[in-house]
């Protein structure tokens, strides 16, 4: 399929699609909370945040009653959810609607911050630096055309 998809791209120039770059609010509705944060983690700039060292962050969801322990490390996100840190950098406490309206919509997290959707304790910098990193990537590219 890839060769046959190069070759239409050199006979007629590259497919023009309508890219979709985020879920839709009933699509994230039905995911759980790993993907949730699977997704953000795919989104976020790894050498950006590298900077930012190891961050240990709680994620509490109170609409929902669950808890999400997330790590930045090495430029990488990882999340557990129904877990916590003994110790965590910062913790961020806010409804999973909040979360969702945000991923679904684009609007940023320090903008979210700020309108009170969430709130955040403890390293509040670091965190703002860490979401701020979120990128919409594309999701086609040229396969032969540079």
């Amino acid at each position: 399929d890839i060769y046959l998809t190069g070759a239409q791209e050199l006979r007629n120039g590259p497919i023009d699609l309508p890219v979709i770059q985020r879920p839709r609010g009933e699509v994230l509705r039905g995911m759980s909370l790993q993907q949730i944060f699977d997704f953000l983690a795919v989104r976020m700039d790894g050498p950006a945040v590298v900077p930012l060292g190891h961050l240990a962050v709680d994620w509490i969801l109170p609409d929902v009653a669950e808890t999400v322990r997330v790590e930045l490390s090495n430029g990488t996100l990882h999340s557990l959810p129904g877990r916590t840190h003994a110790s965590p950098d910062a913790t961020v406490t806010g409804d999973r609607a909040a979360l969702e309206d945000m991923i679904a919509t684009g609007t940023a997290f320090a903008d979210v911050v700020e309108s009170g959707g969430v709130t955040i304790t403890g390293d509040v910098e670091r965190v703002l630096a860490m979401f701020g990193s979120l990128t919409d990537f594309p999701l086609f590219w040229n396969v032969i055309e540079p």
